[in-house]
């Protein structure tokens, strides 16, 4: 940080940190042990920061513009400087270079790239496609549709190169509000995409999608949507999409599951883990899973040991009878954070999936 700040001032770039879990004792030994910093500290000792930008780790960057609006929001440096240099108007870039988010999994996946490209790109989208989200209302979407269901049956596996072609990345936010990134998948080659019901719940929020070939794509209908579920079936303008099929029947406890998500920004991130338990709550199921994944990774697939779609990354909670809180948000009485027992990661599960078609 403190490299960025002398790299950036000049340019009108500012740092005011905040300290939410530190007093000024504290922050005075640090002080002393590492140096002073250039720019100014201010505490948050009831959290009233840290809540109103729903901070969830530490530390986390919160990039704002002159306006006070905030343009994106990090955890850990990676990426930094060049969204800044993109803040300020210093970002250049290559014209003559190809932009492809994945290529194989032998290559390396440039986040960073990713990201920067996806601002822009959603930016020109909005500028070509200004109406397309004029009636953009997940809660007008019905429970089913009528569209035949995509179960997979003894056709061909697809393998993990495949899946992750099936795997989009979605991009939302406008102008100066807050950009965010979240996946969903394609389950036909006609734009048919799934993906969580809380990432696409902005009524008429801009909110698109990426392939593996670096297109972007606007979501041009919700077809249907199960709130408590936390899922939703979209239509994507375009055709051609790799894709997905549902598996048969969902898995049970102790079947061996795989993902391919985004969390943290780190996209097309390869998981595995196994099936903890099925849950029953919101009056509906969940499926508990033991891979990991993190704040981004919403919407992804969650897949069988044949590469067919069993559910969706939903949330990260903790809890007992039904009441979840988030795992970071459990704060004691002496002003720290404590640590769950237990984290629970839910996802809508294939039955969940699987009522979205009659």
């Amino acid at each position: 940080m403190r490299k960025l700040h002398q790299d950036y001032s000049k340019h009108g770039f500012e740092i005011l940190g905040v300290a939410g879990m530190d007093t000024k004792e504290s922050l005075q030994k640090c002080y002393k042990k590492y140096g002073s910093v250039t720019w100014r500290n201010i505490l948050d000792p009831d959290y009233k920061l840290v809540e109103g930008y729903e901070i969830n780790a530490f530390p986390t960057y919160v990039l704002l513009n002159q306006d006070g609006k905030h343009i994106q929001v990090k955890e850990g440096l990676k990426g930094m400087e060049d969204a800044v240099k993109r803040a300020l108007g210093l970002h250049k870039k290559n014209k003559n270079e190809p932009f492809s988010p994945f290529q194989s999994l032998a290559k390396p996946i440039n986040d960073t790239l990713i990201f920067n490209e996806l601002i822009p790109r959603r930016d020109k989208l909005i500028e070509k496609h200004p109406k397309a989200w004029d009636n953009f209302d997940i809660e007008q979407a019905p429970l089913h549709c009528d569209l035949p269901a995509p179960i997979g049956g003894k056709a061909k596996t697809p393998n993990l190169t495949e899946i992750t072609q099936a795997t989009g990345i979605v991009v939302g936010g406008q102008g100066d509000s807050s950009t965010w990134t979240a996946g969903g998948v394609f389950v036909s080659a006609e734009g048919l995409f799934l993906t969580n019901h809380h990432v696409v719940s902005g009524k008429n929020e801009p909110v698109a999608v990426m392939t593996t070939d670096g297109k972007l794509y606007p979501i041009t209908r919700i077809l249907a949507a199960h709130k408590e579920g936390d899922v939703a079936l979209l239509q994507i303008e375009g055709s051609g999409f790799p894709f997905v099929q549902l598996a048969p029947h969902a898995p049970k406890s102790g079947d061996d599951v795989i993902l391919v998500h985004h969390s943290e920004e780190r996209f097309y991130t390869y998981d595995r883990g196994y099936v903890r338990r099925h849950s029953f709550m919101y009056n509906t199921t969940y499926m508990e899973i033991s891979a990991e994944y993190s704040t981004g990774g919403s919407g992804c697939g969650v897949f069988d040991k044949d590469h067919r779609l069993v559910g969706l990354v939903s949330t990260i909670a903790h809890g007992s009878k039904g009441k979840l809180t988030s795992p970071f948000r459990n704060k004691k009485n002496d002003g720290e954070f404590s640590k769950p027992a237990i984290i629970m990661r839910l996802a809508s599960s294939w039955k969940l999936l699987r009522s979205l078609w009659r």
